[in-house]
């Protein structure tokens, strides 16, 4: 009799046999799309914005992440990354709402919710437009990280109580290792879009500028930090850890604007210096 046993290796199944390997057999696929959106209020109409979704092609399940899924109309609809990743781990992570356990416009947006559900394939939405303001406000997988790491541990548990040995404790590892972002990683998705606004207009002005920038955005990390641990330990209320918030990223942009020189941010800046969190954080 052929001993039959099966394992994981990354995202793939593999079955064993005694005569030996068989060919791997796929365990799912999930693509991350993004598609234009309105800007909302304060925001120029002209100013590119981001939804994103997730979908699951072997299940051709749909991830709307509190909007429209890949599978709606939509306005310049295009895949923005795709790789082999376990569909059911994914689920498992986004739960019975597909939320990966984000509250909208308080711990993270679309972004940050696609985001999560992605880990099972290890990559992002990174190239949707809208990660420049997103990521300061609530970092690449959103606020509540220790809860999404017990999140991803547990969805592995169970896909594996179904099918056991399906995911890697090596997959899991890396998935945990993905979210523990810190804030040098961080910066780098907001200083290229920096760099692409202002160095054509800045020139040779451009490195000193950047530094100074980076003291902003390293400023505004710190303080949602600590301002989330308050909210998390129930010393502020949601609605005052929201404006206290949105008031941070008003204050980054005005300095922001300032440090480019208000005659070139004027030009510049797709973002006006006025314009706060209202178009992310809907006054929830």
């Amino acid at each position: 009799m052929i001993d039959r046993r099966s394992l994981v290796v990354g995202g793939t199944a593999i079955v064993l046999t005694g005569y030996g390997i068989a060919a791997p057999m796929k365990v799912g696929r999930l693509q991350a799309w993004a598609m234009r959106t309105g800007p909302g209020p304060g925001l120029p109409q002209t100013y590119p914005l981001d939804h994103t979704a997730v979908v699951g092609v072997t299940t051709s399940k749909q991830w709307g992440c509190f909007g429209r899924t890949a599978a709606d109309d939509g306005e310049e609809k295009r895949i923005v990354a795709e790789a082999d990743g376990d569909e059911l781990w994914a689920a498992e992570i986004g739960g019975a709402d597909g939320s990966a356990g984000i509250e909208l416009d308080v711990t993270g947006a679309c972004q940050q919710c696609s985001n999560r559900l992605l880990l099972p394939a290890g990559i992002d939405v990174n190239k949707a437009r809208g990660n420049e303001i997103t990521t300061p406000l609530f970092g690449k997988y959103g606020f509540g990280i220790p809860a999404l790491v017990a999140r991803i541990k547990d969805g592995a548990r169970a896909v594996n109580q179904k099918f056991p040995g399906r995911i890697s404790d090596h997959a899991v590892a890396t998935a945990v290792k993905h979210v523990q972002v810190n804030n040098t990683e961080e910066w780098s998705v907001v200083e290229g879009y920096l760099e692409s606004l202002f160095r054509p207009s800045l020139g040779p002005d451009w490195p000193s500028c950047k530094a100074d920038l980076s003291h902003v955005y390293y400023a505004l990390y710190n303080y949602r930090e600590a301002l989330f641990s308050q909210y998390s330990k129930g010393h502020i209320t949601k609605a005052d850890f929201v404006t206290r918030l949105q008031g941070a990223l008003g204050g980054a942009i005005q300095l922001v604007a300032e440090i480019v020189t208000p005659s070139k941010s004027n030009s510049t800046v797709a973002i006006l210096p006025e314009v706060q969190a209202a178009f992310v954080l809907h006054n929830n």
